[in-house]
C-alpha cells in the first residue's frame, strides 16, 4: 500500500523539514526544534543506499511494524471484524498515505512508538518501560510525548482497552513526563528563536491557517469521515469512552496550534480516532447494513482521493468537491440512522 501511494500519489520534493532532516542525516547541525529529531536520520544514515532510499526503508518498515502492532493491539476473540475494519481504514488514512509519499519525514517512527506503548500497556503493563520508550522515541519527534498524556487519560478512566487499575501516582508521572522531556530538550537543543515562544507559535499558526475557523477545518480534515463517525459515537454513547475521546482530541488540537503543519500534528491521535470509529461502524453494521456500506464506501472514496492528491488537493476544485460530497453524504446517512434509532427509543418509552 505504501508503494501504491508512492507510485500513484503526488510527489513531494526535498524542502521544508526535509532539508533539516537531511542535514542531520549528513552529520551536520540543524536549528531547534529539528535538532532533537535525531533518531530517524541516524537510523537512515546507517544504511548504505542513497538518503531518500534509506529514509524510505526506515519509514516503510516503521509503517509496517505499526500496522502489525495495530493488528495485535485490537485483536479480539470476541470481535475479529474490528481489527480488519480498522486496518482497512488505516491503510488509506492520511497518516499512512502522507508518510508513504513524503519520504524524508520522521513521523512513522513516532506512530510506531505510540502504538508500541499502547500494545505493551495491554499485554504487559510496566510504568518504567513505557516511560523509557516514550523518552527514546521522543528523539524522533518531541510530540511522542503526547502518548504519555493519552496513557494517563486511559488509566484515569479505566478504559477496557488496557485493563490497568487506576493509579494516581502513575497518572501524575505520565502527565509530568511531557513537560520534563520538553524542558530537557529545550535546555540541551534549544536556542533563542521564534520556536522558543509558544504564544508566537500559536499566533503564527492561526495566521498561516487564515483564522481559527480555517485551522479547525484543516484539523478535522485529517480524519475526514472518521471525525463525523466519531461525533455520532460520542453523542450516542455519552460514557467514559466519550470523555476519553474528547480529552485526547482536545490535547491534540491544542498542540496543532503550535505548528503550521496542522494535519501532521493531528494525525498523532489517529489511533484513537480510528479505534472508536471502527467500533461505531461495526455497531452500525449490525443495526443497519445499508448505512454501514454507504458510510464505508464514501470513506474509502474520501481517503483515496485525498491520499492520491495530498500535495495538490487545495488547488483542485473537482477533488475538493468529491471530498465535500463524501462528507455530506456520510453526515446525511449517519444523521438519518441516528434519528431513526432515537425515534425507536422514544417509541419504546
Amino acid at each position: 500500500m505504501s508503494c501504491f501511494f508512492y507510485l500513484l500519489g503526488d510527489s513531494w520534493g526535498e524542502y521544508g523539514d526535509a532539508i533539516h532532516y537531511l542535514s542531520l542525516y549528513n552529520g551536520n547541525e540543524a536549528p531547534y526544534p529539528w535538532s532533537q529529531r535525531l533518531l530517524t536520520p541516524y537510523l537512515s544514515s546507517i544504511l548504505p543506499f542513497s538518503p531518500k532510499i534509506n529514509f524510505l526503508i526506515i519509514n516503510y518498515t516503521a509503517l509496517a511494524l505499526t500496522s502489525c502492532l495495530l493488528f495485535l493491539l485490537f485483536d479480539s476473540k470476541k470481535n475479529n471484524e474490528l481489527k480488519f475494519l480498522l486496518l482497512s481504514l488505516w491503510f488509506i488514512a492520511y497518516p499512512f498515505t502522507y508518510n508513504s509519499t513524503a519520504i524524508i519525514r520522521v513521523d512513522p517512527i513516532v506512530y510506531l512508538g505510540i502504538t508500541l506503548v499502547f500494545y505493551l500497556s495491554k499485554v504487559y503493563y510496566n510504568l518504567f518501560l513505557n516511560l523509557f520508550i516514550i523518552c527514546i522515541f521522543s528523539f524522533s519527534h518531541t510530540l511522542m510525548i503526547i502518548s504519555s498524556a493519552f496513557i494517563a487519560i486511559f488509566i484515569f478512566f479505566e478504559s477496557n482497552l488496557f485493563k490497568v487499575k487506576k493509579n494516581y501516582i502513575h497518572i501524575f508521572l505520565y502527565l509530568l513526563t511531557p513537560f520534563s522531556i520538553n524542558y530537557l530538550f529545550y535546555l540541551y537543543f534549544g536556542s533563542v528563536d521564534l520556536q522558543s515562544n509558544p504564544l508566537n507559535n500559536i499566533k503564527a499558526t492561526i495566521q498561516y491557517s487564515n483564522g481559527i475557523f480555517t485551522h479547525t477545518l484543516r484539523f478535522v480534515s485529517t480524519f475526514g469521515p472518521l471525525f463525523i463517525v466519531l461525533f455520532f459515537y460520542i453523542i450516542k454513547t455519552l460514557n467514559r469512552d466519550s470523555l476519553i475521546i474528547i480529552l485526547c482530541i482536545s490535547i491534540t488540537y491544542f498542540l496543532s496550534l503550535l505548528a503550521a503543519d496542522t494535519l501532521r500534528v493531528a494525525s498523532y491521535s489517529f489511533i484513537i480516532v480510528i479505534y472508536y470509529s471502527s467500533k461505531y461502524l461495526l455497531e452500525l453494521k449490525r443495526k443497519n447494513f445499508i448505512a454501514f456500506i454507504l458510510t464505508f464506501i464514501f470513506s474509502i472514496i474520501y481517503f483515496f482521493v485525498l491520499g492520491l492528491n495530498l500535495k495538490s488537493i487545495e488547488d483542485n476544485l473537482i477533488n475538493l468537491l468529491i471530498l465535500m460530497s463524501c462528507l455530506i453524504l456520510i453526515t446525511f446517512t449517519l444523521s438519518f440512522e441516528f434519528l431513526n434509532q432515537l425515534k425507536n427509543k422514544i417509541g419504546k418509552y
